[in-house]
């Protein structure tokens, strides 16, 4: 039997069933012990967009946590110009989050709870090479264990003192309304500002935007800005058994079947980006999916 990694699905039904089998809860739609982040190609590793801004600037990482405190300066700065409700001035999650939603580099990697959301975004805009051979013209969702890289698995006794005297200052604030599980996780991206360490944690901002919910995404968020996502991913025990590849074929077939049955799941860029621009970007997909009832009509 070829290994998991080698197989590459070019078949609706067989991804259905890998599905069924190993996130046996991801289809009735209650929920998952697994996140998930599709890409349109097999890159190298997995990386933030201010890791890869920051490499084509300087070339190395060693400015990144600077480099990103500057952007997040500039951020607030000005967003005023473009918006009347802005987070508050310490939650720097939020802002973040705020700067992701706009395409900004920041250090979040976009994951979702949804394979199949996971799924579009990795099939939508994979492209055939045909300077690429069969086995290397793929897209590919990743699959993460979430609680294998909970951060706080990661923590010292020490450290988890640390955090809960944080969740503490912040119950006492604006924040005292908030759940134990976003102050828990709040609390530890406040922790690592100031103490990075090679880990990734999931974190969310408490005021979700439209997209974050409707997209059912999350956020993860390497504990050690430094260092790339993937050095910090690889700083947790057994990643590699908690870490699946899943290959799908890139071919104009495949990718024209798979986006019609993904949109027979009501996962396009309409329901996705919900205003004009998602609108807009749904008639590439329109084109990829649309059959002629014959040749001059659509």
């Amino acid at each position: 039997m070829a290994e998991e990694s080698e197989i590459i699905y070019d078949n609706w039904n067989d991804l259905v069933c890998y599905c069924r089998n190993n996130f046996p809860t991801v289809l009735p739609g209650k929920g998952t012990d697994w996140i998930f982040r599709g890409e349109h190609k097999v890159f190298p590793a997995l990386t933030t967009s201010l890791e890869r801004e920051t490499k084509k600037s300087f070339g190395t990482l060693d400015r990144m946590p600077e480099l990103e405190q500057r952007l997040l300066r500039e951020f607030k700065r000005k967003l005023h110009h473009y918006a009347r409700d802005i987070p508050d001035d310490n939650d720097t999650l939020e802002w973040l989050a705020l700067m992701r939603h706009y395409m900004a580099p920041v250090r979040l990697l976009d994951w979702n709870y949804s394979f199949f959301v996971a799924l579009f975004f990795a099939i939508e805009n994979a492209e055939w090479d045909d300077e690429l051979s069969e086995n290397d013209n793929v897209c590919i969702v990743h699959a993460l264990k979430q609680d294998a890289f909970d951060g706080f698995n990661m923590l010292t006794p020490w450290e988890k003192i640390k955090i809960r005297q944080r969740i503490n200052k912040l119950k006492k604030c604006t924040l005292a309304n908030k759940n134990e599980e976003y102050l828990n996780r709040r609390a530890l991206f406040d922790h690592l500002q100031n103490n990075p360490k090679l880990l990734i944690h999931p974190v969310n901002p408490f005021r979700l935007n439209e997209r974050l919910s409707i997209q059912q995404g999350l956020f993860m968020v390497p504990g050690d800005t430094r260092k790339g996502f993937e050095d910090n991913l690889k700083a947790h025990t057994d990643y590699e058994e908690n870490h699946k590849q899943i290959k799908i074929s890139s071919s104009l077939t495949v990718r024209r079947n798979f986006l019609r049955e993904l949109n027979r799941m009501n996962i396009n860029r309409v329901t996705l980006f919900p205003d004009i621009q998602g609108f807009a970007e749904s008639l590439k997909t329109f084109l990829a999916i649309q059959w002629f009832k014959n040749e001059t009509t659509i």
